[in-house]
């Protein structure tokens, strides 16, 4: 791809309390994907599915139900090289509570112009508005803000909620110019200062990759997080400023997680490795259902799952992806229902309904008793399609003998060390 020239960028500037906000939860990760997402999921969305605003025409009664609106801003960090060294997306719910996306540094994207590249890397040549637009294609969503923060900003602003308590598995260390290896944190519990905070995110030993040091990432800014929530008080702020967005997570339930990569990937040959686009699809459709961007003019699906079995749901959205199905919302409902259930909307999608029960192996299509504005089809869960899942499962498990997961590599930033 044709680089372009590097632009100046201007600094995150905003007042101690919000940069405190807006940085904490700055690089935010997991990776327990579908399933911790899940479990916190279920109450973000259960209690923000939508209300009841309206109804249709005067010949069509049903009531109107709005999906939550929900912001998103992206957040990006950066070293004193001015190199991005995280990305984090955040939506909001208006009700309170949101989610924190992380995005790994070697998700490939594709810029604008054309071509793809990691996603650090379209920050670096291209800067903040380059990195924003190729997160929102990657995503396929709406992004309403975009900002950036440099070490030194950290620091300053987390000493208000400093230290923060760790407990490592291993130490941190870095490797150093001579070919040595530096102690920065001993294993076990670790008493993390503010100042400490970037070199304890940044450090990395010789062979190490991006991806490794994650779960590591994840321990300290989760307790960020917690320190933040724990010490956030009054009213929910606007989502005109990234500290707008984090307050409103302060003041109810949020998610934190990394965006997943493609387990199946092989070098290519190009820099980046893909996001997974099925757990990414269902990712984006519980965290930000109101800004889903559709991808086309296929028909628009919302997903409500009442069986408590997460991967129930991620068969449902892999056998929509399969045909490039929109999938605008994935949540749940206390249940389990015994039908799955195909309900449309307009009596346009009617065929397009009665065809899904063939498409699951289970449930019936029905007219729908309301409407959901941005939504086609609406498809809720039941134990029958569980049922299939799990006939799936015990089917592949009979005829598997060995399973042998693909490696992953992931390639090293080009041209910068």
């Amino acid at each position: 791809m044709t680089r372009t020239t590097r632009r100046r960028r201007t600094r995150l500037d905003t007042g101690p309390w919000r940069s405190a906000l807006v940085l904490a939860v700055g690089l935010a990760v997991a990776v327990a994907i579908p399933l911790m997402v899940w479990r916190g999921a279920r109450r973000i969305i259960t209690s923000n599915v939508g209300s009841v605003v309206t109804t249709t025409t005067v010949t069509d009664h049903r009531p109107v139900v709005a999906l939550p609106a929900t912001p998103v801003a992206l957040l990006v960090s950066v070293g004193t090289d001015r190199r991005a060294n995280g990305f984090v997306v955040i939506s909001r719910f208006p009700g309170g509570g949101g989610f924190v996306i992380q995005l790994p540094l070697t998700a490939r994207v594709q810029v604008p112009g054309g071509g793809t590249d990691s996603l650090a890397d379209a920050y670096d040549t291209g800067g903040l508005e380059q990195a924003r637009q190729s997160v929102a294609s990657a995503l396929d969503v709406a992004i309403d803000l975009a900002a950036e923060a440099d070490p030194a900003h950290l620091s300053t602003a987390l000493s208000f909620f400093a230290p923060f308590e760790v407990t490592l598995a291993d130490p941190v260390e870095q490797g150093l110019l001579n070919g040595r290896t530096a102690r920065l944190f001993p294993a076990g519990d670790v008493s993390i200062e503010a100042k400490d905070v970037p070199t304890f995110l940044a450090a990395r030993t010789v062979g190490q990759t991006a991806a490794s040091v994650l779960p590591r990432q994840e321990q300290l800014w989760r307790s960020i997080v917690s320190a933040v929530k724990a010490k956030s008080s009054g009213p929910v702020g606007d989502s005109s400023t990234i500290g707008g967005f984090l307050a409103g997570l302060g003041q109810g339930t949020y998610v934190t997680t990394t965006a997943p990569l493609d387990p199946t990937f092989r070098p290519d040959g190009e820099a980046g490795v893909p996001l997974d686009p099925i757990r990414t699809r269902m990712l984006v459709a519980q965290a930000m259902p109101g800004a889903v961007s559709p991808s086309s003019t296929a028909a628009r699906y919302r997903i409500v799952n009442t069986t408590g079995d997460p991967d129930v749901a991620l068969a449902a959205v892999t056998r929509l992806s399969f045909f490039g199905a929109n999938i605008i919302s994935v949540g749940d409902t206390p249940g389990p229902l015994a039908t799955t259930t195909f309900e449309w909307a307009d009596d346009v999608n009617t065929k397009l309904a009665q065809g899904l029960p063939v498409v699951f192996g289970a449930g019936q299509a029905q007219r729908g008793g309301q409407i959901v504005q941005g939504v086609d089809v609406t498809i809720t869960l039941g134990a029958d399609f569980a049922k299939v899942v799990a006939d799936q499962r015990a089917q592949d498990a009979a005829t598997t003998t060995t399973t042998t997961a693909p490696t992953s590599t992931v390639p090293a930033r080009r041209g910068k060390g």
